[in-house]
């Protein structure tokens, strides 16, 4: 069936108009979604219907129908484009499923396909539905899409329409089912029929009997269909308890066949695996048994299962009552993952027996070439002429082990490995440990050879005169603990113990190192003594010669400078003075340690180390003061320069105080006395005999300071008052507009006026000299500021008292021609009581009169209305007044048989008129919409399907 509810009751044309749009709109179909199993699908829209996602599986859950929703753009040209589109739809989907092999019962199933452009909706229920329980195009339309869906769409809710129109699906569906519930005890199935059609109702009451008959059929009704609920309740419980019982069977089954797999595989192990060739014994046989008792146990769990199995059929066997607790015994699924994770480590256990074999003879490889290995590295240690004895013991073990394992190989093949993997374990660690020692033994090589250079460069210097004797300048003693720690070495590796010798290697190494140290600390200090004793000389004579100089620059600093600006320096010289009267002691130190006879290098060297410190020292002391000096001076310069800069700064600043004196206020001038009073002071710190110059210069910076802080003051009120006079000007301007708008308006009210006279009061207040005197121009500022404020508000006032007298006008006169034109009303004999309204008229003008104007547009409207009213109380009394002439001349020709019956029907056609021109439906229009709402639907499948559009 298709209904178009927005044209229900309307004109063709209209019907006609939202055809055109709708074809406009929805001319291009939107591509059909591929079926995929999926409840929802949306084509060409915004994805935001997850809510109707919920809703499908949430009824689902509880009832036996599919729920498919198809959301798309368009659905193509025509007022049943949305139907023939869920049409085309539902067989493309079923070829699809058939194909795929996927599920789709479309009997029990109901699309929905929503064309947003098209503004139609169309439901196709299954087979089963339409013709089982009656739920066809009409019912839909009218039962379910008419109430629960148009609302929701036409207020652009699609995903709440969509819920609201399935939930009524399930909810019509369920409600029918249970009215065809079997009756109990009979097995027939329980229809609600219409009852043919009764006898007149008589006038008075029914019997008693009648009654109780009637009461006890509804009583009848109510209990069967609550039987109905209960036993369609009990039914899918049952359905649901078979499905999860018939699953969980199927999964005892397969864990049978899984076990009985690995039993087999188990059992047959021993005697198809051809490397078993004599019985298990050992690591291999204990694997084996572990398998089996693994096995024992995951068929013990088995059996648990099939117990549960048992024990669910028998609850469910009892009743409805204990059908929830059977169908949790067979919901318990982890069981089953259990015995799966048991069953693969079995299978694991297998498969490591099945290549023990394999992986046994690959050792037992790997040993063979570790043995190799390790008979060349025992053969090396002898070619360095190092004893091989400590390695036999290994060498014996580890034949001894390869030939155990070869021995128990073929019916312990994980204890061979076991075994061969701790020989190969102790060949690699033989094979490492005589490689270390001949790696050794070439590193001990290398040390006595430096040693033996060592010895030849000490000799060499000793030639040439250097004794090297002194404390801490003889390399011969770490040299001979060198060669000490070479000998321990030698004897570790005739052990055949890599790690001892490791350490003495390294300890004979670092003693080397010192031995190097001490003989060249001993050659640079030799060499840095010779060098630098006669250049330090020089430089204490340097000093010297330089104190006068800087003892000049001190008594220019007392002289010319207080001693509080050069206090931090004034012990420098005599620190100076004290130092340089060492430094010839402590040369002759350096040169007496460095004599040829004592050749005490070290210790000269590091004499001479300090004593040049101690001579930078004596310059930084000497330096600070000339830098002081320097320092001084030049701040001395920089406070004259200051000085000059305020005497300039004070008479710009008094200029600019003096220029704009009417302005200035108070706060300004005192921070101006105030800088000048700073001023003095710092010019009296500069006119002493020992000026302290970096006092004066702060002295004179905060004076500098004192100044801007004046000529800024100054300056903001200077901006203050040019704002001011400016703004002053606009007031006034702005005032006299106003003034001239009112003068020229008498509709303005008494707050436009009031607004304006204080405004004029602060105006004329600023404008007055007396008020400029305390040249408080941010105050004065903020008054006129006010003033325009109140004069624009006063003006928006007088506009708005203009319109609103302009509409009150226009609303009197609207209601003076209307109250006009009701006064020549007469029909039938029936005239407009108008003085009502004109009352309301009155009372408009005086309000007007006086002002207010919103209650005279009120009271205007009001006249109008009530002028209205009787208009139409008028046109109903001639309405009716016209009926009953036309019925007294009906009753008259009756009564003349047949005479004046033109007459009569010129009465007749004289009323429909005017039936017609008060406003009822033209009869011509009803064939319209009739056609529309008879779209009834046929019996096919196809043409059980809703399209509504909203």
């Amino acid at each position: 069936m298709s209904t178009i509810f927005a044209a229900k009751r309307r004109p063709f044309f209209l019907l006609w108009v939202a055809a055109m749009v709708g074809a406009v709109r929805a001319e291009e179909a939107s591509p059909m979604p591929a079926f995929t199993g999926e409840r929802l699908y949306v084509q060409g829209a915004a994805d935001r219907y997850a809510p109707v996602a919920d809703a499908i599986r949430s009824l689902e859950s509880r009832s036996p129908q599919s729920y498919y929703v198809v959301v798309v753009k368009s659905s193509g040209e025509g007022q049943s484009a949305t139907r023939a589109f869920a049409e085309r739809l539902r067989d493309a989907w079923r070829g699809e499923a058939a194909t795929r092999g996927e599920k789709l019962d479309l009997d029990r199933a109901v699309i929905v396909v929503t064309a947003l452009d098209n503004h139609q909706v169309s439901v196709l229920p299954g087979a089963t539905l339409a013709g089982r329980i009656g739920l066809k195009g009409a019912v839909i339309d009218r039962e379910i899409v008419e109430p629960r869906f148009i609302p929701l769409a036409r207020a652009g809710d699609y995903p709440g329409a969509l819920v609201a129109l399935l939930n009524g699906v399930d909810e019509y569906v369920t409600a029918h089912e249970a009215a065809q519930a079997p009756v109990a005890g009979t097995g027939e199935v329980k229809t609600t029929t219409a009852a043919p059609s009764a006898p007149p109702t008589r006038l008075h009451g029914p019997a008693g009997s009648d009654l109780a008959w009637s009461l006890a059929g509804s009583f009848a009704a109510i209990a069967l269909m609550i039987a109905g609920l209960v036993w369609l309740g009990r039914r899918r419980a049952r359905g649901s308890f078979n499905a999860k019982l018939k699953d969980y069977k199927g999964k005892a089954v397969a864990m049978m066949d899984r076990l009985d797999g690995l039993k087999a595989r188990l059992k047959s192990l021993p005697v198809e695996d051809p490397d078993f060739t004599e019985p298990m014994t050992g690591d291999t046989l204990a694997l084996y048994q572990k398998a089996q008792e693994d096995l024992k146990g995951l068929w013990d769990r088995w059996l648990e299962v099939m117990d549960v199995v048992d024990r669910a059929q028998k609850q469910g066997a009892k009743g409805s009552k204990a059908m929830a607790e059977a169908e949790a015994l067979v919901s318990e699924a982890k069981v089953f993952d259990e015995v799966e994770q048991g069953a693969q480590a079995c299978a694991q256990t297998m498969d490591r027996l099945n290549a023990a074999h394999d992986e046994a003879r690959v050792t037992v490889q790997a040993v063979v070439e570790i043995r190799e290995q390790a008979a060349a590295r025992v053969k090396a240690v002898h070619s360095a002429g190092l004893p091989t004895v400590p390695y036999q013991p290994e060498v014996d073990r580890l034949e001894a082990q390869a030939g155990q394992a070869a021995a128990i190989l073929a019916r312990d093949p994980l204890g061979a490995k076991s075994i061969l993997e701790r020989t190969k374990a102790e060949g690699d660690a033989l094979v490492l440990r005589a490689s270390d020692v001949v790696a050794r033994l070439g590193d001990g090589k290398k040390v006595q050879e430096a040693i033996a250079k060592l010895r030849a460069e000490v000799a060499e210097h000793r030639r040439g005169g250097l004794r090297l004797a002194e404390e801490g300048g003889d390399p011969d003693p770490p040299s001979s603990q060198s060669e000490q720690a070479l000998a321990r070495l030698q004897a570790a590796l005739e052990a055949g113990d890599p790690a001892l010798a490791g350490q003495e290697l390294a300890a004979g190494r670092t003693l080397l190192d010192q031995a190097r140290g001490v003989l060249h600390a001993v050659v640079k200090a030799k060499a840095f003594v010779e060098r630098g004793l006669d250049e330090s000389r020089r430089e204490t004579r340097r000093l010297r010669e330089a104190v006068n100089q800087y003892a000049a620059f001190e008594q220019e600093l007392k002289s010319d400078f207080a001693p509080a600006s050069w206090q931090a320096v004034s012990g420098n010289l005599h620190q100076a003075r004290t130092l340089l009267e060492t430094f010839e002691r402590k040369a002759d130190e350096v040169e007496e340690a460095a004599d040829p006879k004592t050749q005490k290098y070290l210790l000269a060297a590091r004499l001479l180390g300090r004593l040049g410190l101690e001579q930078k020292a004596v310059f930084q002391l000497m330096n600070a003061v000339g830098e002081q000096l320097t320092g001084l001076k030049g701040v001395r310069e920089e406070s004259k320069r200051l000085a000059d800069d305020l005497a300039t700064r004070d008479r710009d600043v008094r200029r600019f105080f003096a220029q704009y004196d009417h302005v200035v206020g108070g706060q300004a001038r005192e921070s101006l006395q105030a800088a000048a009073k700073a001023r003095e002071k710092a010019i009296r710190t500069t006119s002493t005999s020992q000026p302290d110059w970096p006092s004066a210069r702060r002295a004179l910076a905060e004076a500098r300071e004192e100044y801007g802080i004046a000529l800024s003051q100054a300056q903001s009120d200077l901006d203050v008052y040019q704002l001011l006079t400016t703004e002053y000007d606009q007031a006034r301007q702005l005032a006299s507009r106003v003034e001239a708008f009112l003068a020229g308006h008498s509709e303005d009210r008494l707050a436009a006026n009031q607004h304006f006279r204080h405004a004029q009061e602060v105006l004329d207040l600023v404008g007055n000299d007396s008020t400029r005197v305390g040249n408080e121009w941010p105050m004065l500022l903020d008054q006129v500021r006010g003033a325009k404020s109140d004069l624009e508000h006063s003006e928006r006032l007088a506009h708005e008292d203009v319109r609103l007298a302009r509409q009150a006008e226009s609303e009197i006169s609207e209601a003076v021609r209307t109250l006009r034109e009701g006064r020549t009303y007469l029909s039938m004999g029936v005239a407009l009581d108008t003085s009502p309204a004109e009352s309301s008229l009155d009372q408009a003008q005086g309000l007007y009169h006086s002002q207010e104007y919103e209650q005279a547009i009120r009271a205007a409207g009001s006249s109008i209305q009530q002028v209205r009213q009787a208009h139409q109380s008028a046109v109903q009394q001639a309405y009716v007044r016209q009926m009953q002439i036309a019925a007294e001349q009906r009753r008259r020709s009756v009564a003349m048989q047949n005479f004046g019956m033109g007459a009569a029907i010129g009465a007749a056609g004289a009323m429909m008129g005017g039936a017609a021109m008060a406003g009822e439906p033209d009869d011509r229009e009803q064939p319209v919409a009739d056609a529309v709402e008879s779209d009834a639907s046929s019996s096919s499948w196809s043409t059980e399907a809703s399209e509504s559009t909203w």
